[in-house]
Formats: structure tokens, sequence, C-alpha cells
């Protein structure tokens, strides 16, 4: 089981907006700066708000095939939204949050952060993946704040092969390849 594991590990808005061929004045909405936050665990990044579905449209994410190709979601709010830039930290998973069902791992959300959207979850793994060439998430799953078209939580991560896909579980499964992901804006 591979996951995103990082202490401190920061993405600014120069990177990111390299990464993703992204104008410049779209990193310079953004008016935190990283280098100057206290918490030092999970990932702080760049988030350029783009919405799932053009996450996944987008050609380098296309190019090499870092996000499966899925069309379920396509309908969904959650998945069509964009938001306004900023910078996150994304605690992923959060400690102590596998192996528990969904009720459990929420209590495990600092009072700072909330649950992390599904956008945000795959915009961290795409940025990731394409700054150290590492598919992370490997063979595990952290839940999302967002519900499944069955009312399920929404679920992120990678099976074998090595791409992000989103999909749903059960509320109440308890697996050692399931965590939660908690997320703030800073």
């Amino acid at each position: 089981m591979t996951t995103i594991a990082a202490s401190g590990v920061v993405y600014d808005s120069r990177i990111v907006c390299d990464l993703l061929d992204l104008p410049g004045p779209l990193a310079e909405s953004a008016t935190c700066d990283p280098l100057t936050l206290g918490r030092k665990d999970g990932f702080t990044f760049f988030d350029p708000g783009l919405s799932l579905v053009d996450q996944r449209n987008h050609a380098a994410v296309r190019g090499l095939g870092l996000l499966r190709e899925q069309h379920w979601y396509d309908d969904c709010k959650w998945a069509t939204q964009c938001e306004r830039p900023c910078y996150r930290q994304v605690r992923i998973p959060i400690p102590g949050s596998t192996g528990r069902c969904i009720q459990e791992q929420e209590r495990l959300v600092w009072p700072d952060e909330e649950m992390a959207t599904t956008r945000v979850i795959s915009a961290l793994w795409i940025i990731h993946a394409l700054a150290t060439g590492q598919q992370a998430l490997r063979s595990f799953y952290v839940r999302s704040c967002d519900t499944h078209l069955t009312r399920r939580h929404v679920v992120v991560g990678s099976g074998d092969c090595g791409n992000l896909e989103v999909c749903g579980y059960w509320d109440n499964y308890r697996r050692s390849d399931l965590g939660l992901a908690g997320s703030r804006e800073c």
C-alpha cells in the first residue's frame, strides 16, 4: 500500500501553475504565503480551483492517464463546480482514520479543518504526481465529504492500475486501505 506521506511539503503557486500550464495572474490571486504557515504535517499546496471534470479533461492529466476516464459524476454539482484559487493544507490520510466507518472517521477531523472534497483530493494527487512522477494513493483510498448518487460518500484512490479513480463505498465499511482526508483553506 502506498499513501501520500508528507511532512511540511509545499507546492507553491509557481510550481502548480508551471505543472498545469496555468497563467501567472491566477496564482497571484492567492493571498497566503505557505512558507509562513505553522502546521508542518501533510501538504500545503496552491489549489487552482479547477473542477473535477476540468481536472479529468486537462491535457497533462489525460496525456499521462493520471485520472481514470469516468463519466458517472459529470452531472454532479460537486464534480463540475470550480472554486476560488487558494492555498490549502491537506492531511491525507488523517492519522488513525483507517479501519473505521465514516462516523468514526469524522470525529478525527480537527476543529480548524473539514473533510476534504473529491475535487481537492484529486487536485493534490494530480499535482503530487506531476511534480514527483509518483502515483500516490496506490492501493489506497480516502473518503471525501461529497456523496455518491446512491448517497454514500465518494471515495478517491487508486487500485493497482495506478491512475486515480472516483467511486463510492458503503459508509459503514471498515478497511485498512480506506482512510479520510482533512483539508483547510489557508
